[in-house]
C-alpha cells in the first residue's frame, strides 16, 4: 500500500508515524514545534550505543539557541543543554491544536478572505 492510500481522507495531524519521511538535521524548523529527531546510523539491531528518537523543540534566549529535549529536562544536569542529531520528522499538531505553521497558514487565509 503506498503512502497516499494510508493518509487519504486524513489531516495533517492524523499522518501516521510511519508514512513520514526522515529530513536532514540542517533543514528541522526553528519555530518552536515540537519534532521528532533521530541520532543515526541505525543498524538493524539495536545496540547499546544507539539513542531512540525523542521529541525537541527549538528555542532561542539571551543565553544561546538550539533543540532541547521537549520534556524530561532537569536543570542544571546533562539534559538541559541543546542538542545534536542527524535527521528529524514533522509530529504534526495534537488533536484539537496547531503547529506555528499552521497558526500562520490559518491567519493568511483568513487575511486573504
Amino acid at each position: 500500500m503506498r503512502d497516499a492510500e494510508l493518509v487519504s481522507g486524513f489531516g495533517k495531524e492524523h499522518v501516521p508515524y510511519a508514512t513520514q519521511r526522515w529530513k536532514p538535521a540542517d533543514t528541522a524548523p526553528k519555530d518552536g514545534s515540537h519534532i521528532l529527531v533521530a541520532f543515526g546510523p541505525y543498524s538493524k539491531h539495536w545496540t547499546f550505543d544507539q539513542r531512540p528518537p525523542c521529541v525537541v523543540h527549538y528555542w532561542r534566549d539571551a543565553d544561546g539557541e538550539g533543540f532541547y529535549l521537549s520534556c524530561g529536562i532537569v536543570e542544571g544536569s546533562y539534559n538541559d543543554k541543546p542538542i545534536q542529531f542527524t535527521e528529524w520528522c514533522d509530529l504534526g499538531a495534537p488533536p484539537g491544536m496547531e503547529t506555528p505553521v499552521d497558526r500562520t497558514e490559518r491567519i493568511l487565509r483568513e487575511a486573504e478572505g
